[in-house]
């Protein structure tokens, strides 16, 4: 048999119950013995003389030395052969005979009698089952493939990248096919194929470049292959967040509201014949796009009280009274008992009248602040009232919020009547916290489609299964933009309401699954920032904005995040509205929506005291591509040095941000391993709390490196012992200079947001205290005429040169510290000499 052997795919003709040939051949490790098995029974007469061995010329020849046939037992068992050799082959392939010997002995060409045409040789090779060599580690079996016709291939131009260059290429093209075909007129039907040809040839060559453009941060255009690339930094590229804002709401009745059923508007343009409370019919008197939408934050029920409307402060009988700046408490009056405040509910101290008019248009707008009361105590009264026993209300909130300007309560008003002017700031209740976005419900998204599976058949009569898979899903949303805020603390502090990290902005967006076999653990889907920490069945999409500011929602390919199946139908609840678009100003929010349009819509009238903030557009290309390569080297992801353990304690973390202006650390050998001290100076306090330490130990837990223990504790505070004298102007009086020299050097706030000089966070760690700042600081009190610093020193320490150096130096792991408090003069002292004035 000359030439390349028939190969076939299945073999049926094995499976003859009447064939008789060789099956196969397996070598020994020594290549002596060759084991021969048949297919069904062996013949009869098989011999040493009958078993030939042939090979290539060139090849080393191969003797048989003996040939034992082994009979198998049972029915349908098939026989084998043990062929011996004198010496083991080569590398070239050898065929293996059974073939009839002649009168001497000698093998034929004849086939032995019984075996089948088709198997009565068999190739191999003696080194089979070398590891070395051509044919070490490989698979005998051949996989026989019809070859498919070649199509001829034209010569191609592949420099033709555009419309002009595709047309002259399909014409040339055929001017060689259809040469008889010269027609190259403009409305001629082979020109108008040809140039539809070249249009989509240029599309497509537009598309290619495209992807290439996409392929490096540096070059692409799209904002979601941008933010992929950024993401294989580790960078997050975001989209911007919404504004926040409190909204006041005045009610004629106390009434209980659902807040999933309201929404507060902040309408453009006129406002003429429109109520103050509306309905859904009501929106289509506006235009669309006329309006920016807000909805309350939480999800509990708004709860409104006529009482709560407007809260006068209780001042005790006195008269020409400040809330000053600073003040963390103040005294309501309850009249009527009416008031039901509660601990985080949220007052707006505003100034409704004119200090010196007393008229409400006189009132000065931006005396208005937002607190969330942490303290509520309703069960004082004062007995020297008029009328007496007049109920009153104290309340606290916290630090955070602490009154950042002095607050006019009542003042005398203008002469030639010089009349008392009461309640000129109040309290102003029934506040809700609420977020720019529009809530769109049950948006579908469209059904997940199947892939289609070409049929194809296992053999004869044997088609395979056909298995559905669901194509690619990626849907996007229909209205835009998508809102992304933070997640809403509710008992946070009122200060802290529009501060949020664009970076931690999740989308506002959850699918609901309406078909298709549902995942394990229910059919909701949730957003997250990407998928690489998503399990096989977690039920988890990712958004991305496109250039146009359109959403986009991504899958998981069944490995992170679970595939929807062929079938899915999903369907949306987002809110729409983000950046800057919802940072109105005060007084904007006019309108109250209930979208239900039920119950009693009268008697509410919203509005907003504070203008909405914190508002942000989505990070821009420019910016990704310039910090996302840079990015791993500011933001610090472990502490190895003494300076990482210092940025890591200052920095926030996912619960929020950091209560400490500035750290220090210092490794510490303790005789088998180092040891971390870590001192923090807070803002806003002396000296940290206990809950503070553990706070930022917990976070430093997180980056320490290995075979480092953490201690974390406060800075060490050094009291300061200070003297100045100071000449007074003539005709300003001594005690007022004095009261006003405490402040400026004292260690708290002051009106108009400023500090004193010994302010906790004006100082930190390492920050000497030098005469010079001492005496600018005293004179820029006014009726100063002059200032010296006599006494500089640590408490208790004495001199050291401090004035003739013109500094107090402060080691760098210490904090100054001068509390001028009587009741702790421990905490350092200040001693005023003042001369002059009257």
């Amino acid at each position: 048999m000359t030439g390349r052997p028939l190969e076939c795919r299945d073999e049926q003709r094995r499976k003859h119950p009447r064939v008789n040939g060789l099956d196969r051949i397996e070598v020994s490790e020594d290549q002596l013995t060759l084991t021969v098995l048949f297919l069904g029974r062996a013949p009869e007469g098989i011999a040493r003389d009958t078993v030939r061995i042939d090979h290539r010329p060139g090849a080393l020849a191969v003797q048989v030395d003996d040939v034992d046939v082994r009979r198998a037992e049972g029915p349908g068992a098939d026989d084998c052969m043990v062929v011996r050799v004198t010496a083991p082959g080569d590398y070239s392939t050898y065929t293996l005979r059974l073939v009839v010997a002649d009168e001497r002995g000698r093998p034929t060409d004849r086939p032995l009698p019984g075996l089948d045409p088709r198997y009565a040789r068999l190739e191999f090779s003696f080194k089979a089952n070398c590891l070395e060599g051509p044919f070490g580690g490989l698979d005998c079996k051949t996989e026989p493939v019809c070859d498919e016709p070649l199509p001829s291939e034209p010569e191609i131009d592949y420099l033709a990248k555009d419309y002009a260059s595709f047309r002259r290429l399909i014409l040339d093209r055929l001017s060689l096919v259809l040469p008889d075909w010269q027609e190259r007129h403009v409305p001629d039907l082979g020109i108008v194929l040809t140039e539809l040809l070249a249009y989509v040839g240029d599309h497509l060559s537009y598309h290619q470049d495209a992807v290439a453009t996409e392929a490096y941060l540096a070059t692409a255009r799209q904002r979601v292959s941008v933010r992929r690339h950024a993401k294989l930094v580790d960078y997050t590229v975001h989209e911007g967040c919404n504004a926040r804002v409190f909204v006041a709401l005045e009610t004629d009745a106390d009434r209980v509201l659902d807040p999933g059923q309201v929404q507060f508007l902040a309408v453009h343009g006129s406002l003429q014949g429109l109520p103050a409370v509306l309905t859904p019919d009501d929106l289509q008197r506006l235009p669309f796009g006329g309006y920016e939408v807000f909805e309350p934050l939480g999800d509990g029920p708004v709860q409104l009280r006529r009482g709560h409307n407007l809260i006068p402060f209780h001042t005790w009988g006195n008269r020409d009274c400040v809330l000053p700046a600073g003040a963390t408490a103040a005294t309501l009056l309850d009249r009527g008992r009416r008031l039901a405040l509660r601990v985080s509910d949220v007052l707006i101290l505003e100034e409704v009248k004119g200090s010196c008019s007393g008229e409400p248009q006189d009132a000065d707008r931006s005396r208005r602040h937002a607190v969330r009361l942490t303290s509520v105590d309703a069960s004082g009264v004062d007995p020297y009232s008029e009328p007496p026993g007049a109920p009153v209300v104290e309340i606290e909130w916290a630090e955070e919020d602490a009154l950042p300007f002095p607050l006019c309560l009542s003042a005398v008003g203008r002469a030639p009547q010089c009349a008392l002017i009461t309640d000129i700031s109040m309290a102003r209740g029934n506040v809700v916290a609420a977020d720019h976005g529009r809530t769109v419900h049950r948006e579908p998204l469209g059904t997940v489609a199947a892939e289609e599976t070409p049929m194809s058949c296992l053999g004869e009569g044997r088609p395979a299964e056909t298995a559905v898979v669901a194509r690619p899903f990626t849907p996007s949303l229909r209205q835009l933009p998508l809102t992304h805020r933070e997640p809403y603390v509710p008992d946070a502090p009122a200060s802290r309401l529009a501060v949020q990290d664009p970076r931690r902005a999740l989308p506002q967006i959850s699918l609901a699954q309406r078909g298709g076999a549902a995942p394990p653990g229910g059919s909701r889907w949730a957003p997250r920032p990407d998928l690489l920490d998503s399990g096989p069945g977690a039920r988890e999409f990712v958004v991305e904005t496109d250039n146009e500011g359109r959403a986009h929602l991504r899958f998981g390919d069944g490995r992170l995040g679970w595939r929807p199946e062929a079938g899915t139908r999903l369907v949306a609840d987002y809110r729409v509205g983000n950046g800057p678009a919802g940072n109105v100003g005060a007084g904007s929010i006019s309108r109250l929506l209930l979208r239900d349009g039920s119950g009693d819509t009268g008697g509410i009238r919203p509005g907003n005291p504070l203008p909405a903030a914190g508002g942000q557009l989505p990070e821009t290309l420019d910016d990704v591509k310039s910090l996302a390569p840079v990015a791993f080297r500011t933001r610090i992801e472990r502490a190895i040095t003494e300076d990482d353990y210092a940025m890591l304690a200052a920095r926030g973390d996912d619960a929020g941000p950091a209560r400490v202006q500035r750290a220090a650390a210092t490794f510490r050998w303790t005789g088998s391993w180092y040891e971390v001290l870590t001192t923090i100076d807070p803002l806003g306090l002396a000296q940290p709390d206990e809950e503070l330490l553990r706070q930022v130990e917990r976070r430093l837990r997180r980056y320490r490196r290995i075979g480092h223990d953490l201690v974390v504790a406060p800075a060490a505070y050094v009291p300061l012992d200070v003297g100045l004298c100071v000449c007074v102007e003539p005709g300003f009086v001594q005690g007022r200079v004095r009261a006003a020299l405490l402040d400026a050097l004292g260690n708290r706030g002051l009106s108009g947001g400023r500090r004193g000089f010994f302010h906790p966070d004006n100082l930190t760690f390492g920050q000497g205290v030098s005469v010079s700042r001492l005496t600018a600081a005293a004179l820029t009190v006014p009726g100063v005429a002059s200032a010296e610093v006599t006494k500089l020193e640590r408490l208790f320490a004495g001199p050291n040169g401090e004035l003739c150096d013109g500094v107090l130096r402060i080691g760098p792991g210490e904090v100054a510290r001068l509390d001028n408090d009587p009741a702790a003069p421990e905490q350092g002292q200040l001693l005023l000499i003042l001369r002059g004035g009257r």
